[in-house]
């Protein structure tokens, strides 16, 4: 291990030299750490693919690579159904199924490729991408739903409590107030009305009044007779 750690010092002070020779000298120094990789385990930190290339361990930070990312593929709807039943303990796959699903399992994240301008050789890295929690989603969403549901009250239907009949109430008697003003004056009409035998009484009295007048003219003097008395 302290070999390792000498050697990691070397490239990093080496690092600051930009010159081909010191990159060479930096390769050759990383390269030697690797062939140690088999009596110690190498932090991937320092010596995974995040910091140098994998192929000829170019530090990303000296040399100028292009990065692209490479999106994730839908799955076939039977990869799904295996990926469902690999959930299943009852269920016994063949070993070429189960190495298909960890395949797929690996293409549903993104993929980070970065092209080393040394080595022109690729470097892939995984993205892993946050598990989304969907049942805790699913349990807010119905929260939600519930609060909301019992915010919202119902509505109450206007019912016609006296089932159309009149009852004396204030809008009634302000409304029949009118009624009794027409009442009132068809009890005076009537009353000037008279009756069918006050109506006969009446009657004879105005023929005899007429005639009283028909006599009265009658009895007075008309020229004639008074000229007739003169002669």
């Amino acid at each position: 291990m302290e070999m390792v750690t000498q050697l990691w010092n070397l490239t990093n002070a080496l690092v600051k030299t930009e010159s081909s020779g010191a990159n060479n000298l930096r390769n050759h120094y990383i390269q030697c750490c690797r062939d140690l990789c088999d009596n110690v385990e190498l932090p991937k930190n320092i010596f995974g693919p995040g910091t140098m290339c994998s192929h000829c361990g170019s530090l990303w930070r000296t040399v100028n690579q292009t990065v692209r990312i490479n999106k994730s593929k839908n799955q076939s709807r039977a990869i799904r159904k295996l990926m469902r039943c690999q959930g299943n303990d009852q269920m016994n796959l063949s070993n070429f199924k189960k190495k298909l699903i960890d395949k797929c399992i690996k293409s549903q994240n993104n993929q980070l490729v970065i092209t080393c301008s040394v080595c022109h050789k690729k470097t892939r890295i995984n993205l892993v991408k946050p598990k989304r929690e969907v049942m805790k989603i699913r349990l807010a969403e119905n929260d939600k739903v519930q609060q909301n549901i019992t915010k919202k009250k119902k509505k109450k239907k206007n019912r016609d409590k006296t089932a159309g009949l009149i009852i004396n109430t204030p809008t009634n008697s302000a409304t029949s107030t009118p009624q009794k003003s027409q009442l009132n004056n068809f009890t005076k009409k009537a009353q000037k009305i008279t009756p069918v035998h006050q109506s006969k009484k009446i009657n004879i009295c105005k023929l005899k009044g007429m005639l009283n007048t028909t006599v009265m003219s009658a009895k007075k003097p008309n020229l004639h007779s008074f000229l007739s008395k003169l002669g």
